[in-house]
């Protein structure tokens, strides 16, 4: 691999990073939530699993790539009416953005599907949606993680075996730039990119084998530190292909992550799951 940013998705070295080396401290963020934030968080989510029985099943997942256009692809799906966000949503609290995904088939399997559940509308909510709309709302969600991690696909396919799976993939040189350059970032990457990829297999070492024998381990350097891994799409693709049939998968390359109109157009009818047409940012889709 060499060392290139990719186009237009953030992908080029963070600054104080021209050559591809990492980055000094990562910039201030927001500051932290204070303990009445918290504990509202806390109520909603509490309430929400409460209710998780009257809470129907998602339709659809986006599973990755990481830093594939997942996020892009999310937010315009989420501008269509009959897309319903997830809970709680920005609509009624002080959130920067909607959630855009649960995390729960790869990192938060502990929770258990109740809470898993708590995340999506209500019946009552989906019935009130789709009055003005003529169509039956739908819900989602999307976790890039959910591709590469070894048990999500078995995991999803147990609980919401019938959602509609999509997939973006990327050029892999450029998405792992990309998820080098994110890293950097956030401040977790201190090693340039040349170097981070010559210390991968030494940091991937034994960490699948872990997992695969310890259900609840999640290992760092699998999710964030697997830049050249994440890329080789086959064996994840293997997986999610071994538990959902081919009318539930669909498979996209994204060469500019941030032109999703005509992406979204073709994920909205993965399978049953069939969006009428609406228009984002001028565009009908």
């Amino acid at each position: 691999m060499r060392d290139r940013p990719g186009p237009g998705d953030g992908a080029s070295p963070p600054p104080g990073a021209p050559d591809g080396r990492a980055p000094g401290p990562p910039r201030p963020t927001s500051e932290t939530p204070s303990p009445f934030w918290r504990a509202s968080k806390a109520a909603v989510r509490g309430l929400a699993v409460a209710t998780s029985p009257v809470r129907p099943w998602p339709e659809f997942l986006i599973i990755g790539t990481k830093r594939g256009g997942t996020t892009s692809l999310y937010r315009y799906l989420e501008l269509h009416p009959a897309v319903l966000p997830l809970v709680p949503s920005s609509r009624y609290l002080p959130l920067q953005d909607n959630i855009k995904g649960v995390k729960f088939f790869d990192t938060g399997y502990h929770h258990g599907p109740r809470w898993y559940r708590s995340h999506f509308p209500s019946t009552v909510a989906r019935r009130l949606a789709g009055r003005p709309l003529g169509v039956a709302p739908i819900t989602g969600e999307a976790a890039p993680y959910y591709l590469f991690h070894p048990r999500a696909a078995e995991r999803a396919a147990a609980v919401v075996g019938h959602a509609k799976v999509i997939v973006l993939l990327r050029d892999p040189v450029e998405r792992a730039h990309s998820h080098w350059a994110e890293r950097c970032r956030n401040g977790t990457e201190p090693l340039s990119f040349e170097a981070a990829v010559e210390a991968e297999a030494g940091r991937l070492a034994g960490e699948r084998e872990r997992m695969d024998r310890d259900p609840t381990y999640t290992s760092f350097a699998h999710q964030h530190q697997s830049y050249v891994a994440q890329g080789r799409y086959a064996d994840s693709l293997a997986r999610w292909q071994e538990h959902f049939p081919p009318d539930q998968l669909l498979v996209l390359f994204v060469v500019r992550p941030r032109s999703h109109i005509q992406v979204q157009s073709r994920a909205a009818k993965v399978g049953s799951v069939r969006l009428p047409p609406s228009r984002v940012a001028g565009e009908r889709v």
